[in-house]
């Protein structure tokens, strides 16, 4: 759901803005396959652990995607998207290279649009890592190298995003001579930084939801409610 709600805003914006996404169909089905078959099939593989019986029971009436869940969901495409718009936008003058749809137009293939195509699929990568864990972890690499399955589809798929955008060329509609090693360099850092963002939002959450008691569950507020009459029950 992350890398859907980044992916319509950035085609919208890009069709309203140059009548153009700035990522193509054939980019969009890429990172579909990555996320939506290879990464589910990774995250499908994690092993319970002992720690699920400690959690608190689930309500039959709670929904299945937590609030915890939405901030993680929310927060990332947040990120991503903004800095999808500044690539975009600013990219072309930051980096001294000619902007995508004017390249575009000519029927040739930008280095502007792949080093956001390239960005773009780094971010979804490492967020796969952030979304192992679900209610807010600190350490997101615990257990990580217990599953050679997961780690076996995430260095695949990112030696296979490499192939893609140094020799697609024309099939994945990237540029023909592929990156330089800056926007390597930048693509990577970006993507990167998906990891300390969610320790951001994870904080926020933790703030909001502890302090000010937003984004309960049910069952949390059913467990506030009792400790409250119980509390009331103790003062009388």
């Amino acid at each position: 759901m992350t890398v859907n709600i980044a992916a319509v805003v950035t085609a919208l914006v890009g069709a309203v803005v140059y009548q153009r996404s700035p990522l193509a169909a054939i980019q969009l089905l890429w990172v579909n396959l990555l996320m939506d078959s290879l990464a589910s099939l990774a995250l499908a593989s994690e092993p319970p652990t002992a720690e699920l019986l400690k959690n608190p029971p689930v309500n039959r009436s709670d929904p299945m995607i937590t609030n915890q869940m939405w901030a993680n969901m929310l927060g990332q495409s947040s990120y991503q998207i903004i800095i999808t718009m500044l690539l975009l936008f600013l990219g072309p003058k930051w980096f001294d290279i000619e902007p995508g749809h004017v390249v575009e137009d000519r029927g040739e293939n930008s280095v502007h649009y792949t080093i956001i195509f390239n960005t773009f699929v780094w971010m979804q990568l490492f967020n796969e890592i952030n979304a192992r864990n679900l209610h807010g972890e600190t350490n997101i690499f615990k257990g990580l190298f217990k599953n050679p399955i997961f780690c076996g589809i995430l260095v695949v798929t990112s030696g296979l995003q490499c192939i893609m955008v140094e020799l697609g060329g024309k099939a994945m509609h990237v540029h023909d001579n592929g990156l330089d090693g800056k926007y390597w360099a930048l693509s990577l850092g970006i993507g990167l930084f998906s990891l300390p963002w969610q320790q951001t939002v994870n904080f926020v959450f933790k703030i909001l939801h502890d302090k000010y008691n937003l984004f309960q569950s049910g069952y949390e507020k059913t467990e506030a409610s009792r400790r409250h009459f119980i509390e009331e029950d103790i003062d009388r």
